[in-house]
């Protein structure tokens, strides 16, 4: 929480921790008990103790209440347009496409990403070789990502990405 933040759920502002580094940095200081060490990886993780969860989440059903809705912005119609287009483009069941991310909680920004999530493998083979035909195709705004966005993905993760950015291309 953030109180000088912009992006609001009611009264309360929240700010985005950019890092994997910044997000165990704060949960150090102030909630260290969601830091564990997992022998299996052998690695420090995140994770809420189920004790302390008051709210879930469903992708699906935020997608599903994005469609009811009448007073859409821009973002969260793009999203259901793109939703749409894939679902149109693959015929998967609506149950099988959901959104996560900022636009599902009501943080996003006019720049958030479209965070879409496909349920099942075959849905998601679906998607994925629509979305070849989208690309290739001449009447559609589907795109490849070009190098500078590329780069600018790349950059915005770096501070986490321990590869180099060859590599991530």
């Amino acid at each position: 929480p953030d109180m000088r933040s912009h992006r609001k759920i009611g009264d309360i502002g929240y700010r985005k921790v950019q890092s994997l580094q910044d997000s165990y940095r704060l949960l150090r200081r102030s909630l260290p008990q969601y830091l564990y060490y997992d022998p299996v990886f052998g690695d420090i993780f995140s994770e809420v103790p189920e004790s302390r969860v008051s709210l879930y989440f469903f992708p699906v059903r935020a997608l599903e209440s994005l469609k009811r809705r009448r007073d859409l912005d821009h973002v969260e119609l793009k999203a259901l347009d793109f939703a749409e287009l894939l679902r149109c483009n693959t015929h998967i069941p609506t149950g099988q496409i959901g959104i996560s991310g900022s636009i599902m909680l009501g943080l996003h920004t006019p720049r958030s990403d479209i965070d879409l999530l496909i349920y099942g493998e075959d849905a998601c083979r679906r998607v994925y070789k629509a979305l070849q035909r989208l690309i290739q195709g001449e009447s559609c705004s589907v795109r490849r990502y070009g190098e500078m966005d590329l780069r600018a993905l790349y950059n915005s993760r770096d501070r986490d990405t321990r590869m180099t950015f060859t590599d991530f291309l």
